[in-house]
């Protein structure tokens, strides 16, 4: 498509990010060279909101009004519970915007073991889980299924704290309870749910460094694949049908996180909400935004600009 010189061009979404929690007319500090990349692609119109006004007070209000509103809403900004995003969906609704991303499909892959039990590409793909409601775990089912696992809620680990990375079996119900009381205590006010127990496997290892990496997809399409552990640049990428075999999993816009084995086989570790995954870290964000504008804007030619209804298809 051409355009005639100095010609605006078309947008094809709107773009939503976290304002300065002090300067609202600014972003997020810890989200300015996102922000700015978006800014920086002109088919992108790209706003701020507060935040903390809305976690405090469920408002929603935006630094300016979008041009279009009824172009599909990205938002790219920190995790909320599922409950909140529902909030923050049905406010972004009532103002007339179009949030890509249901909250049904929001929750499905912001918690992995939902996206896991839904979908057979990740069960066949990525090592065994199994997911408790609440702070309660059963640790005669922990012990028929696993030799070692690694414990976290329904979202997150606690890595970087002295607890564990894995457990061995058999362990006692006390036990169990013990582990999961100070998972608990660690994850605070962020524990999500329940407790998820997943098989430990041993991941290849280049100078210290795993090797993962994170793609991100778009109605069903992969938009680009990147390193995400600092590993070096000559490592072995993720199989091409391994990729392939994760898209179009039911949600508009997601992550799947990919991780090379210590045997040299690959397996799905993670899947994300693409509105709440960080970019990669070795990511150009520059490229980012291009390359999802150049999907959205396929997406606006295919016609396929309805407001999401909330359902998970």
């Amino acid at each position: 498509m051409r355009f005639a010189k100095g010609a605006a061009m078309p947008r094809v979404a709107n773009v939503l990010f976290p304002a300065d929690y002090f300067e609202k007319i600014v972003p997020d500090g810890l989200m300015r060279i996102e922000y700015e990349s978006a800014c920086a692609e002109r088919r992108l119109d790209v706003g701020l909101f507060d935040l903390e006004l809305f976690e405090e007070r469920g408002e929603l209000a935006l630094d300016r009004p979008f041009l279009d509103e009824a172009l599909p809403l990205v938002y790219r900004g920190w995790m909320m519970k599922p409950d909140r995003y529902r909030a923050f969906f049905t406010a972004l609704r009532e103002k007339g915007l179009c949030p890509l991303t249901s909250p049904d499909a929001y929750e499905e892959f912001h918690m992995f073991s939902l996206a896991y039990m839904r979908n057979d590409a990740l069960k066949v793909r990525a090592p065994r889980l199994v997911a408790f409601l609440g702070h309660r775990v059963d640790a005669g089912v922990i012990n028929r299924m696993f030799t070692e696992f690694m414990v976290k809620d329904y979202v997150k680990s606690v890595k970087g704290t002295r607890f564990p990375v894995s457990f061995h079996t058999p362990v006692s119900q006390e036990r169990m309870d013990g582990i999961v009381k100070e998972f608990v205590r660690l994850r605070g006010d962020l524990f999500t749910v329940g407790i998820v127990c997943k098989e430990y496997v041993d991941l290849a290892r280049y100078g210290g460094a795993t090797n993962e990496w994170r793609a991100f997809y778009l109605d069903g399409n992969l938009l680009n694949v990147c390193r995400n552990s600092n590993q070096p640049t000559n490592v072995a990428k993720p199989p091409e049908e391994l990729v392939a075999a994760c898209s179009n999993l039911g949600s508009p816009y997601y992550t799947v996180d990919f991780a090379e084995r210590a045997d040299g086989t690959w397996i799905v570790v993670e899947t994300g909400d693409g509105q709440v995954s960080g970019l990669a870290a070795a990511q150009d964000p520059v490229i980012y935004y291009q390359v999802l504008a150049d999907a959205l804007e396929r997406r606006d030619a295919d016609g396929d600009r309805a407001c999401a209804s909330g359902i998970r298809t």
